[in-house]
């Protein structure tokens, strides 16, 4: 009956922050069993890197090679079993928001807020944008600004990195036109007419 040891490859885990990352080697190769050292050479890992979101197996290749703490092979004492690892890049959560607009009193006049689209969670020297429209009216009533489905960001270099991210929330920016404190007055007057009697 043999002995048996599993060589397990390192494993990362991170969220997208456009920096690299990468899994490499194993957890262990010495192994103590009953009291005694055992190592394992002749293998190899894949060591990915990545940038960008993803999932890649940090797998193992080769063939197991079991040496006593004396340094000789006692492979044929051993069954040797392996667990490949992974690099997992995970999306970065981002929001985007407007603020609210201040009141404005009613005054017959179309009013549009002019609060900015703001993002959330973007990477340093990335550029996110989206279509919004702004929040706008005239009559007495809260309005509330809209925004497009295309969501996208930019790398410093142009390129793509939309990918990298999960827009979690649209929070739209409100316009509010209130009654007036101080209210028009106006005059209805009815129209005159003055004769002397000619039948």
């Amino acid at each position: 009956e043999k002995y048996e040891i599993t060589v397990v490859a390192n494993s990362t885990e991170a969220t997208y922050d456009g920096q690299s990352h990468a899994a490499t080697g194993f957890e262990k190769l010495a192994f103590t069993v009953d009291g005694n050292t055992y190592t394992v050479e002749g293998l190899t890992t894949s060591d990915p890197s990545s940038i960008n979101v993803t999932t890649v197996a940090n797998a193992i290749s080769g063939t197991a090679v079991v040496k006593d703490a004396d340094g000789n092979d006692v492979t044929s004492q051993f069954t040797v079993k392996t667990t490949n690892g992974e690099l997992k890049i995970n999306k970065k959560d981002v929001t985007v928001s407007v603020a609210d607009a201040d009141d404005v009193e009613y005054d017959g006049n179309e009013h549009e807020s002019d609060k900015p689209v703001v993002f959330d969670g973007i990477v340093s020297g990335e550029e996110a944008r989206i279509t919004y429209t702004a929040a706008k009216g005239t009559l007495v009533a809260t309005y509330t600004g809209s925004y497009g489905d295309d969501f996208a960001v930019a790398k410093e270099d142009g390129s793509n990195s939309t990918g990298n991210y999960n827009l979690t929330t649209k929070t739209p920016g409100k316009l509010t036109i209130t009654d007036r404190e101080e209210k028009y007055e106006i005059t209805v007057v009815a129209n005159s007419t003055e004769a002397t009697y000619d039948g």
